[in-house]
């Protein structure tokens, strides 16, 4: 906690430079560029904060079913803060589009009345009900809300959510699929591809359509395919497609996420936790989207018996952890995966991202690859969890 005024030079991680930076109790006053080493100095290292296009909730609230009450949204809000992660897109997954029409305008009633859930949320992504309904490429997404799309539904859908569907995840091979995407883009919203069993062909013609994106590649898919003809290959092989991943343990093993970053290079790939509603609760079995899924005390959420996986029981930072400890990246090359590209790729952008106003401090040489301890946001001291 900090008693009147503090002085700490840092090391900005991203701009390779030493910055002292001047608080007040609860306020960043200053932040400077420094020439050399001073008798501030701190073992601290200063990094942007995350972000995340794909978060379907967490500690047992759901986007899909927010209700009328704002505090569980702010409080796992500032969960996530108190994390390092700035940003994220709630997500709304497979459902009926009345279901859907409610939970954006009660989404949307919420965050148009609390600016901090407006900043750290500047849209939303909604990943279905345009999805391949075949088991397998289907997920977790129930298949009796799958079908096919019309204009006239995301019309409703959009003026449910104020305006603010930013991403759009669908299945290009779906009757309509490709006039949809040519719809969306030219109506301002990106669109990823997802929950498919396109053709090399189809994802072809959807990328010309406008899709920019490939939803956690290597996920939504069935686990018997084609060795050469399925949807892996052209997704990875088409330069206008950016695919996001979940490094989290469970959904990928090391060397596809290896693969995919050798493929598209570190500058064209995003990180996603694609949190489930129970993430960050403790393990045991939960009510989730009119089934059971359990948590394992591994933090792995699947649906009894059918070997499905319902989303991750981890956020970003915990996938940021993962890219360094098991797959041996550096901190200053995985954390533009987990926020900077995701953002770029949807043309957001927030007070959040400028590190001259909202940043983390981590502790070097320690346990942990992601330390957070301090949270500063807007320059005002968020969070401090390290006593100078």
């Amino acid at each position: 906690m900090i008693q009147n005024s503090e002085i700490l030079q840092v090391e900005d991680l991203c701009a390779g430079q030493l910055v002292e930076l001047k608080f007040s109790q609860t306020n960043l006053i200053s932040r400077e560029i420094s020439t050399q080493v001073s008798k501030n100095h701190s073992n601290l290292v200063l990094c942007p904060l995350l972000g995340d296009p794909q978060i379907n909730g967490g500690l047992g609230y759901s986007f899909g079913q927010p209700g009328t009450d704002p505090q569980p949204w702010k409080s796992l809000a500032t969960h996530l803060l108190k994390k390092g992660i700035g940003w994220f897109l709630p997500t709304l997954i497979t459902d009926s589009i009345s279901n859907l029409e409610r939970a954006f305008g009660q989404l949307e009633s919420i965050r148009q009345e609390d600016q901090f859930l407006k900043t750290v949320c500047p849209g939303y992504h909604l990943e279905g009900p345009w999805i391949s309904p075949e088991d397998g490429y289907r997920g977790a997404h129930q298949k009796s809300f799958v079908i096919t799309p019309k204009w006239e539904d995301f019309e409703s859908l959009q003026s449910s959510s104020g305006g603010n569907i930013r991403l759009v995840t669908i299945a290009p091979e779906i009757p309509g699929g490709i006039s949809m995407i040519r719809r969306l883009v030219a109506a301002g919203v990106r669109v990823s591809l997802g929950h498919s069993q396109a053709s090399s062909e189809q994802i072809r013609q959807a990328v010309d359509a406008g899709a920019t994106l490939s939803t956690h590649l290597g996920n939504g898919i069935a686990k018997t395919i084609s060795r050469h003809e399925n949807p892996l290959w052209p997704q990875l092989a088409h330069p206008g497609l950016i695919p996001s991943i979940i490094p989290d343990g469970h959904h990928l093993p090391l060397d596809f996420v290896q693969t995919v970053i050798a493929s598209k290079g570190l500058s064209k790939v995003i990180v996603t936790a694609d949190s489930s509603p129970i993430a960050g609760l403790p393990s045991g079995i939960y009510p989730l989207w009119n089934t059971e899924v359990v948590m394992t005390p591994e933090g792995r959420v699947t649906i009894p018996g059918s070997g499905l996986l319902a989303g991750s029981g981890v956020f970003t930072d915990d996938c940021l952890r993962w890219m360094i400890d098991k797959g041996g990246m550096k901190l200053e090359s995985a954390l533009p995966l987990c926020g900077h590209q995701a953002a770029k790729a949807l043309d957001i952008t927030t007070i959040n991202m400028e590190t001259s106003k909202s940043f983390v401090l981590l502790k070097r040489n320690t346990k942990l690859s992601w330390d957070v301890k301090r949270v500063v946001f807007a320059k005002k001291v968020f969070w401090d969890n390290w006593e100078v």
